[in-house]
């Protein structure tokens, strides 16, 4: 038992180098209940369109809407990590671009070019599924859109990769925020001047997406690099030991009262709701030996976390493809009872660690994390 446990620690247990961010264990585990809400969207998701929920159960169909809701939120957890680390690296000190730039090209498209040519194969081998266009031209400009993160930001066709439309909001950020504190000289700002700023621009963000259609979710960064301000800065005077994780708590439970009641303006004041629950979980468990903070410390959980990335770019693959046998063949009817809706979840999640485990091993681990 103590030889499989040291495998499992030597082989998901990372060192990361993110200059004055130092390890934060529970950040680990926030990242793999991340990586899990996901997981719970796109299973209610694919399981509605190919399966069915079976309308002889409120219970089974309410179940579902609260997951998918629920489950939504998860990239915009990444973001605020990805904000909050990425906003350190470039607030702690000035730095070339291009270097930068090769370190996040680096960190995001070994693992990325892996799973994108694996699309390319099965969009042959299935081609009911196909996105590429049959015309050479079109099908050439859509794969390398597809793999420059362009569609989501700049038409209307959505990625080769689904998941990917996400990453074209990170590397959209990665670029921009060097720009940003570079141009405005952020870096001689006082830290009470740099937090206003971004506080107006988090108001403004949400007032203006509240009259007009745009990439809301992008402000999600801007919680991640308030957070940092705080977290470096206010630390010590403001303290909030239980309050993020109760507020956490809070913010789900609001999410599925917005979508029961159907408020109006429903998704705006979701991603308000979400950029305070957010920011509160993350403020507690980056300052504190709190409870909350143990808990997403656990070992399973940061180790699935430290294999996210991996895992969110190639599970959705597994859960199209068992869902697509079990409806095909009919191995389960449209799902009347929570159990098998539970039980099923449990063993597509089982499933989909199978190759993730994997693509992090023998790509994301060597070629993105490696020291070399």
């Amino acid at each position: 038992m103590s030889s499989i446990k040291q495998w499992l620690t030597n082989t998901f247990e990372l060192t990361h180098s993110h200059d004055n961010n130092k390890n934060i264990a529970s950040m680990e585990g926030i990242r793999g209940i991340a990586a899990f809400l996901v997981f719970l969207e796109h299973y209610v998701a694919v399981v509605e369109e190919r399966i069915g929920i079976s309308d002889n159960s409120e219970l089974v169909f309410s179940l579902y809407l609260w997951i998918r809701n629920i489950g939504s939120v998860g990239v915009d957890l990444f973001f605020v990590l990805s904000g909050y680390l990425i906003y350190g690296t470039i607030i702690s000190k000035k730095r070339a671009f291009l270097p930068y730039m090769g370190r996040r090209v680096k960190r995001i498209y070994p693992t990325y070019i892996a799973v994108f040519f694996l699309y390319i194969v099965l969009s042959f081998l299935v081609p009911e599924s196909r996105k590429i266009p049959i015309e050479i031209g079109a099908a050439i400009s859509y794969l390398i859109q597809s793999f420059l993160f362009i569609p989501p930001l700049f038409s209307d066709t959505g990625p080769l990769i689904t998941v990917a439309w996400s990453l074209s909001y990170e590397m959209l950020y990665y670029i921009l925020i060097p720009i940003i504190v570079g141009a405005l000289t952020l870096r001689g700002w006082k830290v009470s001047y740099r937090v206003i700023l971004f506080i107006t621009l988090a108001i403004v963000g949400h007032i203006y997406f509240y009259y007009y259609d745009g990439p809301i979710r992008m402000l999600m960064f801007v919680a991640g690099i308030l957070l940092f301000e705080v977290i470096n800065n206010y630390q010590k005077q403001v303290t909030t030991p239980y309050l993020g994780g109760l507020v956490f708590i809070a913010s789900l439970v609001a999410i599925v009262l917005l979508m029961l009641f159907e408020i109006p303006h429903g998704g705006w004041w979701r991603q308000v709701i979400v950029f305070i629950g957010f920011f509160m979980l993350c403020y507690e468990c980056f300052s504190w030996n709190s409870p909350t903070s143990r808990l997403f410390s656990f070992n399973l959980l940061r180790w699935f976390g430290n294999m996210s990335y991996s895992y969110y770019l190639i599970h959705g693959l597994v859960v199209q493809f068992i869902i697509l046998i079990a409806a095909k063949y009919q191995l389960i009817l449209p799902i009347e009872s929570v159990s098998t809706f539970i039980i099923f979840g449990i063993i597509i999640f089982s499933a989909t660690l199978i190759p993730a485990t994997l693509l992090f091993l023998y790509i994301e681990k060597p070629f993105s994390l490696s020291k070399k």
